[in-house]
């Protein structure tokens, strides 16, 4: 069994034993089982997949570490979000609400892109596309 913990800036996310984890480095997406060798990455934008026994826990990360060191697995997430956390409907809404408000000034062009590309990543993983 593997132990996994999970932080945010804001603290301790999620804890559990699996059986095994799915996830995106930078270098792409591993899948760590127990007695994977120590490991320490980079993480990327992506799914995040605790498999625990007969159920799944799936969460969509944007940025950070994960680091493995004898079966024990600690993520450090820049942002976090679980399809329990999030709502079609209010992704939608503010979507279409940057979309009603685009600047088309370079700089702010560059946040809209960002948060439209985001958004979209959010909706997607709700919509488990």
């Amino acid at each position: 069994m593997l132990k996994i913990k999970i932080y945010t800036p804001l603290g301790l996310y999620y804890q559990s034993d699996c059986e095994s984890l799915y996830l995106k480095t930078l270098t792409g997406y591993r899948t760590i089982l127990s007695g994977h060798i120590d490991l320490l990455a980079a993480l990327g934008e992506g799914n995040c997949v605790i498999q625990i026994a007969n159920d799944k826990k799936q969460f969509l990360i944007f940025g950070g570490v994960f680091k493995l060191e004898k079966n024990q697995g600690t993520i450090l997430a820049q942002s976090i979000y679980s399809k329990d956390e999030l709502s079609l409907v209010d992704l939608e809404t503010k979507l279409n609400k940057l979309h009603q408000n685009n600047d088309k000034s370079s700089e702010v062009n560059n946040h809209y892109n960002e948060e439209v590309r985001k958004l979209n990543m959010m909706i997607n993983f709700v919509k488990n596309i």
